[in-house]
């Protein structure tokens, strides 16, 4: 498996584990999780930022004073051109988040920049095998992680996470980095960018499946409310599935996700095709998901 989806597994389930220990794990837990992902000790720094930003107590770990991240970090001065950019997006943000991202903005401008001779020399000896230089390769280019999020932000993920999978993405980026992937800046950038593009991306397909449906649970609220008042009766699943213009299939998917999402009046009442009548045979709604001859119809005809 890609190691980057290994990595953002191991940290999916941290953070699960995290939250069934009510938001608390040992640096050894974190060790744990990671083994075999992470080549320098150094590089557990993120991890530990992560999960401080993410309410994680990480016990023997103390969030250095300076860390960005962290969330008591000091206050400093505002940053006009953020507010401006935040303006003109989609995304809302709040006070607290604008905040956030006035501070870590600076910050990243305040972090020494490492010379082309330095960087150079880091990156040779990375090359050679000395992975203890990855934190510094890392720390000298979170600002252009920072740079990166910012040109995404207002497409419905918060800076922070921007921040976050940004900083996943340059940490395995320098892991993975070879002579034979070519300029080093150009791979790293394109890393974080595909890092961030993808968070977007699946909160951006997450929120369209989401409406989706609600748009579809709601138009079936409202067919199967009309159909009941023109025809006196609970309405059929074929006759729902006509006035909706889809298939019995998906209209009875519909109803079981429903059922789910939406409270059920306990005496609902199901038919079946036979019912040409109209009559009900009163069944409840466990017994016709436990009779597989009945189609599955969970009503709100009667909803409050």
């Amino acid at each position: 498996m890609d190691k980057k989806l290994l990595f953002n597994e191991a940290l999916t389930s941290l953070v699960d584990f995290a939250a069934a220990n009510a938001n608390h794990v040992t640096m050894d837990d974190v060790k744990l999780y990671f083994k075999d992902l992470i080549d320098d000790d150094s590089q557990y720094q993120f991890i530990y930022d992560y999960l401080a930003l993410n309410k994680v107590e990480i016990e023997g770990f103390t969030p250095p004073a300076n860390n960005p991240l962290a969330d008591d970090a000091p206050e400093t001065s505002v940053d006009e051109t953020i507010s401006e950019t935040a303006s003109v997006s989609n995304h809302v943000e709040s006070e607290e988040e604008l905040s956030f991202i006035k501070m870590y903005m600076e910050e990243m401008e305040a972090l020494p920049n490492l010379s082309k001779d330095e960087e150079a020399d880091l990156i040779d000896k990375l090359l050679a095998g000395d992975t203890s230089v990855s934190s510094k390769i890392v720390e000298a280019n979170l600002s252009l992680v920072a740079k990166i999020a910012e040109s995404h932000r207002g497409k419905g993920v918060n800076f922070g996470d921007l921040i976050q999978e940004g900083n996943v993405g340059l940490m395995l980026a320098v892991s993975d980095y070879t002579e034979s992937v070519g300029d080093f800046h150009s791979f790293i950038s394109g890393r974080i960018e595909d890092a961030i593009k993808n968070t977007v991306n699946v909160q951006i397909n997450s929120d369209r499946i989401g409406q989706h449906l609600a748009d579809k649970l709601n138009r079936l609220d409202e067919v199967t409310k009309n159909l009941s008042e023109k025809l006196g009766r609970v309405p059929e699943l074929d006759e729902l599935a006509k006035a909706m213009n889809i298939s019995k299939d998906e209209a009875s998917i519909l109803l079981k996700t429903s059922l789910d999402t939406l409270s059920v009046n306990e005496d609902t009442q199901i038919t079946d095709g036979s019912e040409a009548n109209g009559a009900s045979d009163g069944i409840s709604t466990e017994e016709a998901f436990a009779r597989p001859e009945k189609d599955p119809l969970e009503w709100r005809v009667n909803k409050k």
